[in-house]
């Protein structure tokens, strides 16, 4: 990933609920305003990934 890409979150129902830029390298995102629950990462270059979520 050489220019930034843009990360969604969404619920299991399909609705977003955050969206962040990531950048070359090591990125934090702060998940903690988000309920406990599954969440779909999805990126720019189509990778999605199901997260589990408990704060």
């Amino acid at each position: 990933m050489s220019t930034p890409a843009k990360l969604e979150i969404f619920t299991v129902t399909g609705q977003k609920v955050q969206e962040e830029t990531l950048r070359v390298g090591t990125n934090n995102i702060d998940l903690s305003k988000l309920p406990n629950g599954v969440y779909f990462f999805k990126t720019d270059y189509g990778l999605i990934e199901k997260v589990l979520i408990e704060n």
